[in-house]
């Protein structure tokens, strides 16, 4: 299988094994937007960086990174009408929010241009701008769809709540 858009990739090497993201191909150069999704904190991805198509595709030839088929960060469609009037604004204020953004992915490619990107969302938000990357970084972890922004509330509370 042969990842594309949104696809979810394991890598691994020979100390370590970690998961990655790609957000978008590149249709006109041979270059890949990738994520690496942190698996620890629930709302943390690493940078966006490119690779080239080449290495990705040699490392799927080689055995180094596959394709998963099932992404265990996709979240079940919710029916917006079951969704209390409070979960509604906080929904559409963060999609609201980083919506700009995330139709042109290669405004994240250089880090000058991310940072003067979501800086500019932020201050036009009312916002800090690392509320901006932690709503991104769960955007991309979460399949780049509306419904991984979703308030999640089994997220809050210690460990046995």
């Amino acid at each position: 299988m042969t990842y594309s858009y949104n696809s979810l990739l394991q890598r691994h090497d020979q100390v370590k094994t970690w998961l990655e993201r790609v957000p978008w191909i590149d249709p006109n150069s041979k270059d890949v937007l990738c994520l690496r999704i942190q698996l620890k904190t629930p709302d943390s991805c690493d940078r966006p960086f490119l690779r080239t198509k080449d290495a990705l595709d040699d490392a799927v030839a080689k055995g180094d990174a596959r394709v998963l088929e099932n992404d265990p960060f996709l979240r079940p469609t919710v029916d917006p009408d079951f969704l209390s009037k409070k979960m509604m604004a906080q929904w559409e204020k963060d999609w609201k929010s980083i919506k700009d953004i995330v139709a042109d992915p290669r405004k994240m490619v250089n880090h000058r241009n991310r940072r003067t990107e979501i800086s500019k969302t932020a201050r036009e938000n009312h916002m800090n701008r690392w509320t901006i990357y932690r709503l991104l970084w769960k955007y991309w972890k979460g399949g780049q769809t509306q419904q991984c922004l979703l308030p999640d509330y089994r997220q809050c509370g210690g460990k046995t709540r």
